[in-house]
């Protein structure tokens, strides 16, 4: 990359401040080595000591969950664009719904006034409609998507059933659609120091971990668990906190389960309870790019999931065991096979170890760094 490029200066605009810290300081940190100054926008970030640490300037704002309130809104469209303009950014980079939006209408008359300036990238970590949302949710979102695609340089998708229906409903024309393989992993952080597949552990689980909301399905996985309780000795162990956290404690007892399922709100071990569990398991209706599916297989242990966009395409081949939506039935018999089968463990460990290094984090790091030379050449 030539001298002019390392010289840009860059927004990183987030809804929260944990999106940050979870998945883009690796990009932070390449692209500050390079010689770019980047700021960042999110809400808690002045907060964020890693944040404040990665980032030359971090500015706070308040975000809405309605970016259509507008009492709350266009105070937030005023700071934004007054940031914007005060510092001169070559790229804006905007991630998360909201945030997404409403920066992307702040600029909206920047761009205008002055063509080309700034150039706005916006990352979707999985449109907001999907198959399992009703028509009128899915004909909402599709419509703010289309709006803000008219003030958006270019459109970074994570899967390839979002990169088609992109191009299916011209939310940007077709050159300036770029689909990622997701975020990124380090492989070498996940790296076993034995790559053989060992088979389950002596107390056997089954773990799944993500929020506990409607969309991640745990009653599926719960219900598949009851009803297989007199034929597998294994347990599951679910790690979350959400709005269906009641919902869920009551089914266990409901189901009289209480013994064979645990729920946290939070553990530090993750990485621990991966290696060691019997598999993943992934209910949800939807996802970007699962990125829990992403490190399971990394560190070697066979998941189970869905058909949604964002699981499938990282199981599919035989990288993990697929079934539809809700179908607990299926599930169950997959269930059954991952702990009865350490043939069929070890074969989708050795796929899913194969399918994971495409997303070696330094490949979509340098993705984005030719997506920047390009549209900065514009």
């Amino acid at each position: 990359m030539s001298e002019q490029i390392t010289k840009r200066k860059m927004l990183v605009v987030t809804t929260i401040a944990s999106t940050i810290r979870a998945f883009l300081l690796p990009y932070i940190e390449f692209f500050r080595e390079k010689g770019w100054e980047i700021h960042a926008l999110s809400n808690g970030v002045v907060n964020c000591e890693a944040c404040n640490a990665a980032f030359n300037k971090v500015f706070d704002v308040g975000w809405r969950r309605n970016p259509f309130a507008i009492k709350d809104t266009l105070p937030l469209i005023s700071k934004i664009r007054n940031i914007v303009q005060a510092n001169n950014y070559d790229i804006v980079h905007v991630h998360t719904p909201v945030a997404s939006f409403i920066t992307r209408l702040a600029l909206s008359r920047l761009k205008a006034q002055r063509s080309g300036f700034p150039k706005v990238v916006y990352t979707a970590h999985g449109f907001h409609f999907f198959k399992c949302r009703s028509f009128s949710e899915n004909w909402l979102y599709l419509f703010l998507e289309k709006l803000a695609g008219k003030w958006t340089d270019a459109l970074i998708v994570i899967n390839r059933e979002d990169e088609e229906t992109a191009k299916r409903f011209h939310i940007l024309p077709d050159e300036k659609i770029f689909c990622f393989s997701g975020i990124g992993l380090d492989l070498r952080y996940y790296k076993k120091s034995d790559q053989t597949e060992s088979g389950p552990p002596n107390s056997p689980y089954f773990l799944s971990i993500g929020e506990l909301n409607p969309g991640k399905r745990h009653e599926d996985i719960i219900l598949a668990f009851a009803r297989l309780s007199d034929e597998i000795s294994a347990k599951l162990i679910i790690v979350g906190e959400g709005s269906r956290k009641d919902a869920l404690h009551k089914l266990i007892i409901d189901e009289k389960i209480e013994t064979k399922v645990s729920v946290f709100p939070c553990r530090q071990d993750i990485r621990a309870l991966l290696e060691n569990s019997i598999a993943l398991i992934m209910a949800s209706e939807r996802e970007g790019l699962s990125r829990i599916i992403m490190e399971a297989q990394a560190i070697g242990t066979p998941v189970i999931g869905t058909n949604a966009r964002g699981i499938q395409e990282l199981l599919d081949g035989g990288a993990g065991l697929i079934y539809p939506i809700g179908n607990v039935d299926t599930l169950m018999k997959h269930i059954k096979t991952i702990s009865e089968s350490p043939e069929i463990r070890s074969t989708i460990v050795k796929k899913a170890s194969l399918r994971i290094q495409q997303y070696e984090i330094s490949r979509i790091i340098k993705h984005h760094e030719d997506l920047y030379q390009k549209i900065l050449s514009v």
